[in-house]
């Protein structure tokens, strides 16, 4: 997902490359300070310019990450999407109401905030790992060992107490997503009742929501917790060295001294990474299991046995203008075998014989077909209608199509009779170029 992405690629360089001049002009800042304490003036302003220089062309670049990060989080989201309703699309068998609410969302608030953090991540841990790195190499090379050590034993505490809370973090991780998207369920069920209930009603779904956002928050709290232990202890054990170092450093050391004091606002950096690095080992296992969420998530969806919901025996398919009826396993053998077929095909059944599983069924052999369900938004209105307006909108949407096979699913469900009547026959007309298959919510034929 992201290691092909050109967007991520660039923004890895971009950052390295930023490190890279804030190093260098670490380096120049403390050869400025050794320069003050040996009275080198000359000197000390060419390392003052170059200490700028280095600077300002990291922020430039970090200018540039930001946009390349906004780029890449749009990027991943669209692409994520669309290779979700793309396994959907071939499957059917997942095309049930519970999956639908479940699929849209996760794709409108656990997707994007995954994707937003995990891009954040990346990119922050990326830009901390370098710059700690380059600036322990700096300070080897300018303050001596000692601090190096230092700084390279925080990085490794913090490292094994993430390691030590993983399978933690990953249960953590696991249980946000899962209740975050409880709760958009639930925030998305609230219209109903306070449109539409009474307070009694309301008041019910209210506690019970309540409940689920507190459960939320204390899952959230908890993983607080355990990031911010891996953060802040191996700064506070740095620190102490640090302390206990300076406090052995003689004082008539000038320049030593000279080269401290001018690297102290990067001291104090550092150490703010180190304690973002804590952050981000924590976050990376976070991050980790949610993006492995996202991409098993279809495999979550609950599968419908389409073809065991049909009750044949219960069905009957007959044709509208000639009352001829016709079996399941002919009409598909029929659609199958001819190039074109056209006509109006009625099926009946009793509630629960599979009359809808049938018509899913037809759509998930014959791809090109259309399937218009009840309450579909094929079409978008341009201002606001009326359900049975709506209804002949998308009905009339689907017929402009070009396809060899039309199914409806329950088209005359809120129309009057003028409407069923004017829809009924532009389908007449239509199916003398296409073949149509409908389910009627009444069962009379027009």
């Amino acid at each position: 997902m992201f290691t092909s992405n050109r967007y991520f690629i660039s923004g890895i360089v971009l950052i390295i490359a930023q490190q890279l001049a804030l190093a260098i002009s670490t380096y120049y800042i403390a050869m400025a300070g050794a320069a003050l304490s040996l009275q080198d003036y000359p000197l000390l302003k060419m390392r003052i310019i170059l200490f700028f220089s280095f600077a300002l062309l990291g922020y430039v670049i970090s200018s540039a990450v930001e946009f390349i990060s906004a780029r890449l989080k749009v990027d991943l989201w669209e692409k994520y999407i669309f290779s979700v309703y793309e396994h959907l699309r071939h499957n059917q068998a997942l095309s049930s109401e519970a999956n639908r609410k479940n699929v849209q969302g996760w794709l409108g608030s656990e997707v994007p905030t995954t994707l937003d953090g995990t891009v954040n991540l990346y990119f922050g841990m990326i830009s901390v790992y370098s710059n700690i790195i380059a600036t322990i190499y700096v300070f080897y090379w300018v303050l001596g060992i000692d601090i190096a050590v230092v700084m390279a034993t925080s990085i490794l505490l913090s490292y094994f107490l993430v390691k030590a809370m993983k399978s933690r973090i990953n249960l953590c991780a696991t249980q946000i997503q899962q209740k975050r998207l409880e709760v958009v369920k639930r925030a998305s069920s609230l219209w109903d009742y306070y449109l539409n209930a009474n307070s009694s009603m309301i008041e019910q779904r209210e506690t019970s929501s309540r409940s689920l956002i507190a459960d939320f928050l204390a899952t959230s709290l908890y993983y607080v917790r355990l990031e911010q232990l891996a953060a802040c202890l191996p700064i506070c054990m740095a620190v102490a060295l640090i302390l206990v170092y300076l406090q052995g450093l003689p004082l008539n050391q000038a320049v030593p001294w000279g080269m401290i004091v001018a690297t102290l606002p990067r001291s104090l950096q550092v150490f703010g990474n180190v304690h973002s690095m804590s952050l981000y080992n924590s976050k990376y296992l976070y991050f980790r299991q949610r993006i492995s969420n996202l991409l098993d998530f279809t495999s979550t969806l609950e599968s419908l046995n389409l073809d065991q919901q049909v009750a044949r025996a219960q069905l009957s398919i007959r044709n509208t203008q000639d009352g001829q009826v016709i079996a399941i396993d002919q009409l598909f053998d029929d659609i199958r075998s001819a190039s074109r077929l056209t006509g109006r095909l009625l099926i009946s059944g009793k509630n629960g014989a599979g009359k809808s599983s049938l018509l899913k069924l037809l759509k998930s052999e014959f791809t090109e077909s259309i399937l218009l369900p009840n309450h579909t938004g094929f079409h978008e209105a341009e201002g606001p209608l009326s359900t049975g307006e709506s209804q002949v909108k998308q009905l009339l949407h689907v017929l402009e199509q070009k396809a060899p096979l039309i199914l409806l699913d329950e088209w005359d469900a809120n129309l009057d009779m003028q409407n069923k009547i004017l829809v009924g026959h532009i389908l007449n007309q239509k199916a003398a170029e296409t073949l149509i298959i409908e389910v009627r919510h009444l069962q009379e034929a027009i």
